[in-house]
């Protein structure tokens, strides 16, 4: 039993009340750090996605931190339950082997090809030995607690997180009230996107919501009108997403009710044939329903876009895997580097589709294509044959057993793979941690020989530590940088004393775990006036190479200008005319502002780019 002040008493009661009712066979049998893991395990799947903070420089960051230090907390509790009885230790799922693998090859890969930045491949690694420790966690979890009884709880804290969230996203679309500023993110869009800010990633954690429904529904823990009033709530709100991979879910629920019809006759695979069918009409029907609104009010536009190029046609996707291709291409066997992307896609010829926004793609927008151009045959191959073996056993499984319990970690599984075909959101540490616990606990320990027990713990406890190190420092360094970013990079009203102690602390941040972030506020920033030098020519070389955005390219092009290298200079602005076309007014207009730097080299940059149509929509 675990010691507790007087003053958590309560707090204490209820998360024991709660074991009792749900985990009765584990009350004594295991240590109480054991059951408090599983809780805050669960707690991933919710509470990083109501976090309403979405702010520059890394509007994400609060979301993936909190999910970091829940997963790291959760195994570092796992592996103080199972101090005493290492033989008690889930094996390695072969998909968490595959992953520390992938890791390896990542540290191998930059001593081979250093990479622009030393911290990009050391927060891959870290995002890559968090995924493995989530699966092994689930696996362990599943092992102890109970397979059926763990993913009940997973599933049932995402289907409150999901209503949650669902409910969020109309308060904002309708008009979110003053007194709910503070805990409902503010619709800078006609799309709707709750707390999680970002489109896509709502309807995908919305979808996720929906697979859970099903599951609790085919266990009778949801009744049959409680579950059709809540299809119909997350069914709508991800209708006001306007995200088009909303259709590419209905195809994964459709493939679940097809999946339990084949193979069993059961009344659980019944229920669960006719909750995937039942789901997928559903979401149809609110989608149809959305698009016709949007025929009659044209504020509502964004309601239509769901069925508005379903093919693709009109989007950058095409380009992006082009260029991935492309990349792969020129680095087969070990890729061009992780976080690399952004660079050789500006190198090998942006398509204006991808630079509406003045930035550029950091992803290809599909998995296999940008693992295929960043780590190559011999990385894809490695998390590819993670990933077959965890289908493979648990495909047999499902064969020998389709029971809702699996059926519930094929739809996630599901969606998020299906979706990382169109998208990037296991690029984000919620929903990376949230997939491989669920994923980690529909696990069968492999059975082939694994190594000792004591040794595996040892290894897990020393992926905690370093995590837990990694996020304290990260978390330092992301204070520093969002209250410095701004008076550290630009003119303001501070105090000069102040502006000068921020300079320097941005400066200092360039050389720790946020380099790229910071070098980019710092470089981008600069006022086209300011004369070069050679730490800020090295720095706009490095974030080409990272972010070829049009303000880091257009200074960068002015720099060059100043270092007598007017060829360079004038090659980089013509390529940067043709990637950002909508932007050819501002290019011109920095151009000339800097003209008093070299008059002569920027002359002939603007006759470089004088040809050019400015406001030319990039052609479809």
């Amino acid at each position: 039993m675990l010691k507790k002040p007087a003053s958590a008493g309560f707090f204490f009661a209820a998360i024991q009340h709660y074991m009792a009712a749900h985990m009765p066979e584990s009350k004594g049998a295991l240590p109480r750090y054991m059951e408090l893991s599983s809780l805050v395990a669960a707690s991933i799947c919710v509470l990083p996605f109501l976090l309403p903070h979405h702010a520059l420089p890394l509007p994400s960051f609060q979301a993936e931190w909190l999910a970091f230090a829940l997963g790291t907390t959760a195994a570092g509790l796992a592996l103080i339950a199972n101090a005493r009885r290492m033989s008690c230790l889930a094996p390695l799922p072969r998909l968490s082997q595959a992953l520390f693998a992938l890791a390896a090859f990542v540290a191998i890969q930059n001593l081979l090809r250093p990479g622009t930045y030393a911290s990009i491949p050391v927060l891959a690694i870290a995002y890559i030995a968090f995924a493995a420790t989530m699966v092994w966690l689930g696996s362990q979890l599943s092992r102890t607690l109970g397979q059926e009884k763990i993913l009940g709880l997973f599933a049932g804290w995402l289907f409150a997180g999901a209503l949650i969230t669902a409910l969020l996203a109309f308060v904002q679309y309708i008009g979110r009230p003053a007194w709910l500023e503070e805990f409902v993110a503010g619709q800078s869009s006609e799309r709707a996107y709750g707390n999680i800010a970002q489109s896509n990633l709502f309807a995908n954690y919305i979808a996720l919501g929906e697979a859970s429904l099903i599951f609790l529904w085919v266990k009778r823990s949801v009744s049959t009108p409680a579950a059709a009033m809540a299809a119909v709530m997350l069914a709508g709100a991800g209708a006001l997403s306007g995200a088009r991979s909303t259709l590419l879910f209905v195809a994964c629920f459709a493939a679940l009710g097809i999946a339990s019809g084949l193979r069993g006759a059961n009344p659980a695979s019944k229920r669960m044939m006719a909750a995937g069918f039942g789901m997928a009409l559903v979401m149809l029907a609110c989608t149809f329903f959305a698009h016709w609104i949007a025929s009659l009010i044209p504020t509502a536009g964004s309601l239509g876009r769901t069925l508005d190029g379903v093919g693709l046609q009109g989007e950058p996707r095409w380009q992006a895997w082009r260029l991935a291709l492309d990349i792969f291409r020129q680095h087969p066997l070990i890729g061009a580097g992780w976080g690399s992307f952004p660079g050789a896609a500006f190198s090998s010829g942006i398509s204006p589709e991808m630079t509406l926004y003045g930035e550029v793609w950091t992803s290809a927008h599909n998995l296999p294509l940008h693992l295929l151009s960043e780590v190559g045959l011999i990385g894809t191959a490695i998390i590819g044959f993670g990933l077959f073996a965890w289908a493979w056993t648990a495909g047999r499984t499902w064969l020998i057993d389709p029971n809702p319990a699996f059926g519930w970690v094929f739809a996630i599984a599901g969606v998020e793979l299906a979706h990382s075909l169109v998208e990037f959101p296991l690029w984000s540490g919620h929903f990376l941690g949230l997939t491989a616990l669920a994923m980690g606990a529909g696990n069968q320990s492999p059975s082939h020989k694994e190594p000792s027990s004591r040794l595996r713990g040892t290894a897990l406890a020393v992926t905690c530590i370093a995590l837990s190190v990694g996020l304290m420092s990260a978390l330092r360094d992301y204070v520093l940088l969002e209250s410095t970013h701004i008076t550290g990079t630009t003119l303001t009203l501070a105090a000069p004393a102040q502006v000068e102690v921020d300079t320097q602390t941005m400066k200092s941040l360039a050389r720790g775990l946020f380099a790229a972030v910071a070098e980019a506020q710092i470089f981008s920033r600069r006022s086209p006036e300011t004369p070069t030098d050679d730490t800020m020519l090295q720095m706009g070389g490095r974030l080409m190479r990272f972010w070829p955005s049009h303000a880091v390219a257009l200074r960068h092009a002015i720099d060059l200008a100043q270092s007598d290298r007017s060829a360079d200079a004038i090659t980089l602005v013509v390529a940067l005319d043709r990637a950002f076309p909508l932007r050819c007014a501002e290019t011109r207009s920095v151009l000339a502002r800097a003209r008093a730097l070299n008059p002569k080299t920027l002359d002939e940059m603007m006759a470089a780019i004088g040809a050019s149509t400015c406001g030319r929509s990039p052609a479809h």
